[in-house]
């Protein structure tokens, strides 16, 4: 597909010809990573056959720079670049020598497709990297002109906006998240899509990521993706087959089945059927209009992003699995 691009939906093309102060010609599209600190024991590695997760280079910088600051319309201060400080235990910031600075990229040759399917593959991967945008030469850029951009609105203005513009936080990435990326990439695709289309979940997945974390809908939407992997309309008659048990017992199985289990930490030692109970409770809540009460009802999860949080985490690994076991979330669904 050299000379080609894909584009997902909902993501843009930005073919503007704004100028950087840098003279080089792009020569090789990448893509831009606005969450990692460093590659342990690496200065660069392979995450699929020809993407390359390393430091940007300076003419990277500028593109990605000038992509980004508000003086060319972008999203974040000229004087604040996050990526070029280091957030201290008292809130403050530091400069970073220029050989720290945390930028990273995916450069590649060719066709952005790998790297789609790298960003569908990274919001289920247990560390979950945010491509902020690519940057093609599509068409060829001469001179100062900036390359050509993709990427999705919503997901790029929801990655920086937190206090000051500081990104998520930024990850130090092990040879065991790059095994993991490699071997999710190539499970997603070879997956018999005819049981489970793990492509449609994720697909679902990065449109939510448009949304603010703490955002009602977004818990909505990831709990409907919950549903539509592991239930079945309920039969009337019958009690325990309700959506509630349904997801309670069908969780609990399945936690069982990976690794590492889900985390309950946040909820004070309640127990986890006691947790997915109060946690379609809040689903409820939300569903119907009401004021969710965590002061009392929805007490044992502590706080939306407590239940937030979970549910992510729960949806992430049910996808793993349906990746790899196809067969048994078909017949998980059934019963």
């Amino acid at each position: 597909m050299n000379g080609t691009h894909a584009l997902s939906p909902g993501t843009q093309l930005s073919m503007d010809t704004r100028q950087y102060e840098s003279t080089m010609q792009m020569q090789d599209p990448f893509a831009f990573v606005g969450n990692v600190a460093h590659i342990e024991g690496a200065d660069n590695v392979e995450l699929v056959p020809g993407h390359v997760l390393r430091r940007a280079t300076h003419e990277e910088i500028e593109i990605i720079k000038a992509s980004l600051g508000v003086s060319q319309g972008g999203l974040l201060s000229p004087h604040f670049f996050p990526w070029e400080m280091r957030k201290e235990s008292d809130g403050q910031f530091t400069e970073l020598p220029e050989a720290e600075w945390e930028y990273f990229v995916i450069s590649f040759k060719g066709s952005n497709e790998h790297i789609v399917t790298l960003e569908h593959v990274f919001c289920i991967a247990p560390i979950e990297l945010k491509v902020a945008f690519t940057a093609v030469s599509w068409p060829p850029n001469a001179g100062r002109e900036l390359p050509g951009r993709i990427y999705h609105q919503g997901r790029l203005f929801q990655m920086f906006n937190h206090p000051l513009g500081q990104p998520p936080e930024r990850l130090v990435i092990t040879p065991s998240d790059i095994e993991q990326v490699s071997t999710l990439f190539n499970a997603f695709n070879s997956h018999d899509t005819q049981l489970v289309s793990v492509q449609r979940i994720t697909g679902q997945m990065l449109e939510l990521e448009a949304l603010p974390w703490a955002s009602p809908s977004k818990f909505l939407g990831y709990f409907g993706i919950l549903e539509s992997l592991l239930t079945h309309k309920p039969h009337q008659d019958d009690r325990y087959d309700s959506i509630t048990h349904q997801v309670k017992s069908k969780v609990a199985l399945l936690d069982h089945r990976w690794s590492p289990c889900l985390d309950y930490s946040a909820f004070n030692g309640a127990k986890e059927d006691a947790v997915w109970t109060k946690m379609y409770a809040y689903r409820s809540a939300l569903a119907h209009g009401d004021t969710p009460d965590f002061s009392s009802e929805l007490g044992i999860l502590g706080s939306p992003e407590n239940a937030m949080e979970l549910l992510k985490l729960a949806v992430k690994a049910i996808a793993r699995q349906a990746l790899t076991e196809p067969q048994l979330m078909v017949d998980l669904k059934r019963c």
